[in-house]
């Protein structure tokens, strides 16, 4: 439950988020059901969202969808209990309307299932590459082939996490893309997801009163 303070006059225009994990199982469709109250009235909202959980074949390369974030920590342990915002050891904020100010580092959270483990090294080899896009073009790129952006990684998943700078864009719709290659069977997946950078009106007021 979230509350403001009654005499907080810009108690409306603020917002919160809530997180709950639920395992589900896989290969079957799924509808959620979010229903919130306003105490203080009678104001009730409903969101309804249906979810299929995806069906791994356990030989193939294949991943999550795509987390943007404003905040990706990672944490020295798994905490206790199932605190919010916390997958595994990772804390992740997503960032709901995938709005982000140039001044913002994007955050990128993404699981891999089924990587196939190197005999020499006994962990999964990956080359992933962040790239980039707007209006369909490729602005700018990012490679990992050293493990650098691997946060976990057992014989089930990996965990991928990154901060990429959106530092210079101009305001506007981009996406960016995650493409994992696998180095051992040379299989191949890719998630991509869109955002927009917006203009940081902190920085715009600042600007406006010197």
């Amino acid at each position: 439950m979230t509350g403001f303070r009654a005499d907080d006059a810009t108690g409306m225009q603020k917002a919160s988020i809530y997180q709950r994990l639920v395992t589900l199982p896989t290969g079957t469709r799924y509808k959620v059901e979010l229903i919130v109250k306003d105490l203080g009235s009678t104001r009730m909202g409903v969101v309804q969202h249906s979810i299929a959980a995806p069906k791994f074949d356990g030989q193939t390369l294949a991943g999550s969808s795509l987390i943007l974030a404003n905040v990706i920590q990672p944490l020295q342990s798994i905490p206790t209990g199932n605190p919010m915002f916390v997958l595994g050891d990772v804390k992740v904020v997503p960032k709901l309307d995938k709005r982000f100010t140039a001044a913002t580092p994007l955050g990128v959270y993404l699981q891999v299932y089924n990587a196939a483990l190197d005999q020499q090294t006994l962990t999964p080899s990956l080359r992933v590459v962040f790239t980039l896009f707007r209006d369909g073009r490729a602005l700018k790129a990012a490679t990992d082939e050293k493990g650098e952006s691997t946060q976990f990684s057992s014989g089930l998943r990996t965990v991928l996490i990154k901060e990429l700078s959106l530092e210079g864009l101009e305001p506007g719709p981009y996406q960016i893309q995650v493409e994992v290659t696998d180095a051992v069977t040379g299989q191949k997946v890719a998630a991509i997801e869109g955002f927009e950078v917006v203009r940081d009106n902190r920085t715009t007021q600042s600007q406006i009163t010197r």
